[in-house]
This record gives structure tokens, sequence and C-alpha cells, in this order.
């Protein structure tokens, strides 16, 4: 069913005093909420992952992992460009040793989980200030998976609907709302987007600035990761 359902399904594993883990949360979410959204939905032919995101074409948000995995990041990019190569390199050399169909999304969220626990649990260090999205569209529209990765290793399995960065909390309550629409085509699932990306911003976003990408099931071979050009975003949008 399109719409948002979160069911936590990983996270830190080691404890740490409250207090601490409690700063080192509030610490990340204010870096975080300074940054733009990400919003993945579902659309006709899979997924639609969307950002503003004015300098995309240098440092990009949204990221091709593996044939039909996507990545999309919000916070520090060093710190999340880092991350994404291993990523990368993880999933070629599972691919290689193994085979494509080895390479899942949720593999590939316990890998961030890990790292990113290690680092939130060590009294040592800062945690880190990112927040994932991992995507992989399915041969049908109920193998979708959407999964978020918190700072502190946390994942949470999503249904057709997931948003990072920004007033998540007040967006969630807005999709589960029924003001969203979700399945559509590619143009009106980009508008549907853009809407949602707007009010977690809370201010409207020029076409020039989106950084748009899809998971389309229906690409010939493997891969299955597409950017849209500026050209075709503006092409949808009017």
């Amino acid at each position: 069913m399109a719409g948002e359902r979160e069911i936590v399904i990983g996270g830190g594993h080691q404890p740490m005093p409250q207090e601490i883990a409690k700063n080192k949360t509030a610490y990340v979410e204010e870096e975080i909420s300074k940054g733009k959204p990400v919003a993945a939905l579902e659309y006709e032919n899979g997924i639609i992952v969307v950002t503003e995101n004015p300098r995309s074409a240098v440092l990009g948000k949204i990221f091709e992992i593996y044939d039909c995995i996507a990545l999309a990041a919000v916070g520090h990019y060093s710190e999340y460009e880092r991350l994404k190569k291993d990523a990368v390199g993880w999933a070629l050399i599972n691919g290689i040793e193994y085979s494509r169909r080895d390479v899942k999304a949720g593999d590939l969220a316990d890998r961030l989980s890990e790292t990113l626990s290690a680092v939130f649990n060590d009294f040592r260090f800062m945690p880190m200030r990112v927040e994932f999205l991992v995507l992989e569209v399915g041969e049908k529209a109920e193998d979708n998976l959407f999964l978020r990765v918190r700072h502190n290793g946390a994942i949470a399995l999503h249904s057709g609907v997931a948003i990072i960065g920004g007033r998540t909390e007040e967006v969630k309550k807005m999709i589960s709302s029924g003001t969203f629409r979700f399945n559509l085509p590619l143009a009106e699932a980009l508008k549907e987007a853009k809407k949602i990306l707007e009010f977690a911003a809370g201010t409207g976003i020029l076409e020039k600035n989106l950084e748009v990408a899809v998971l389309d099931r229906t690409l010939p071979g493997e891969r299955k990761f597409r950017k849209l050009s500026a050209e075709e975003i503006q092409r949808l949008l009017n």
C-alpha cells in the first residue's frame, strides 16, 4: 500500500549513556536540518528520487550504486561521499565474487548501519552528520524497497514513500493524511515529489535547482538507474 509506514528493523548495536546519545542526536539533527531534504516515492515504473540541489553537477546527493539500487544522502558532503564510495566498491566486489542478484539493498543498509553505529557509539568521536535512503526497485511495485539509515545506524523500512532531512515529522503526518498521491506517471510523480520537498523545506523550489533520478524497472538491461537532465525536468513539470 502506498503511503508511509515506518518499522524500525535495526539500529545501534552497543548501549551508551542516554544523555550522551541524546546530545549527539540533537547535534546531528540540527546539522542535517540545515541542508535540503530528499524525497523518494513510487511512480508507475519504479521509484523517483528528488532533491533541491543547485550544485548537483559537482556535489550530487543521489547516486547509482548497482543495477537496481540507488543511494540518496543528506548532511555533510565529505562524510556521505566517503560512505558512498565504500558502498559502490562493496557492491562491485560482491557482484563479481558472487552474482549480480546477490547485491541487495538490505545488505548495503546493514553495512552503512554498522559504520554509522560504530562511530556514534564511540565516545572518542563526534557522530557522522549524515542520513541515507537506500532504495531498490523490484520487478513489481510491491517488491520495491525503501530503507532509511539514520546517523546512529538505526534502519527503518518505509512503504511507498520516504523522506530524509527537512521537517520530516510534519511531512509524515501530511502523507498519512492522504494529501499526496503515488504510483503516478513520471511527470505527475515529479510534481508530487516537488510538493513534498517544498512542504518539507517550508518554501518554494526553482525547477532549475532540482536533482532528479529514477530507478525504472522498464529500462533494458541490468541497470535501472537514470538521472534526468535539466531539460527533461523542465519539460515534465510544464
